[in-house]
């Protein structure tokens, strides 16, 4: 009996230690209340949560003047809709005709008439990239409205109400990419990429991005690329100094639930945490 007390004091106390880390302390907040959403919501801003059923799905569009709810198709034909979509994205492949579908069936009721978005997915929606998506006039959403992504009102809410720091370095942006020298050189450890025979490969015109968006913000910034784009470099930056931190790094889907991707390169909320208030978090795979 004392062995299995001992062993049930043992189990509470690193539950204990978890519970006790700055960002799980978000989950205490109490739910936040729709005025309190609304009061935080620019005049010209939205915020559009998704909730999935299996016959019916909902998009709750969420302003500064109120609440609509728009009733949408149910999960399974939305994520087939999604599956179809991605399917064709990996694949190099034109997807239009699921581009705009999408659109149609997901933005098209809530977010016609604002030019800032935030949204809240649900299920397979996760890995939808909003931003991609086509409107009937073969025009991508991010050439009209500026998007967010947040997994909920709280957490948005949570990182909306934090006083405002300044920043006295602009940009710090990380490009998972080849350099000039060649490709980069495989790591002594690859974790978790190792235990599933990952060959991670540098990304596609991440260094492309992260100098434009440096170029934007005055071309000031800091930039980690190639050998230099690893978990210990960015940790050893300051980073509660940078205004913006962009990140274009490889992630994993959760390799239990298919829907909801699980980012293993770095810790991204403890990031977050320590980084301070930052006017931009992007991390793009």
């Amino acid at each position: 009996m004392l062995e299995q007390i001992d062993d049930s004091y043992d189990a509470f106390s690193a539950s204990q230690l978890i519970q006790e880390r700055p960002e799980v302390a978000v989950l205490r907040h109490s739910p936040l209340a729709l005025p309190d959403l609304m009061r935080l919501l620019g005049t010209h801003q939205v915020f559009v949560e998704y909730v999935l059923g299996r016959h019916s799905s909902y998009a709750l569009e969420i302003s500064s003047f109120g609440m609509k709810v728009h009733r949408l198709v149910g999960n399974e034909q939305l994520s087939k809709l999604s599956s179809r979509y991605l399917k064709k994205l990996e694949s190099g492949v034109d997807a239009r005709s699921e581009s705009q579908a999408l659109y149609s069936a997901l933005l098209d009721p809530a977010t016609s008439q604002w030019d800032s978005i935030i949204v809240a997915p649900d299920g397979p929606l996760h890995l939808i990239p909003f931003n991609s998506l086509l409107d009937a006039n073969s025009r991508y959403l991010i050439q009209r409205a500026t998007i967010d992504i947040a997994p909920s009102a709280n957490v948005w809410a949570t990182l909306r109400r934090e006083a405002e720091i300044a920043a006295p370095k602009p940009f710090l942006g990380i490009a998972f990419s080849e350099t000039a020298g060649g490709p980069i050189p495989a790591a002594d450890k690859r974790g978790v990429a190792d235990i599933r025979g990952a060959d991670i490969k540098p990304l596609q015109f991440a260094r492309e991005e992260v100098v434009q968006a440096n170029l934007a913000l005055g071309g000031n910034g800091v930039l980690l690329e190639g050998p230099d784009a690893s978990e210990r470099a960015l940790k050893s930056q300051p980073l509660s100094q940078f205004g913006v931190i962009h990140i274009a790094a490889h992630g994993f889907g959760d390799e239990v639930s298919r829907t909801v991707p699980r980012l293993y390169f770095i810790p991204a909320i403890q990031l977050r945490m320590d980084c301070g208030r930052l006017e931009k978090f992007a991390i793009r795979d």
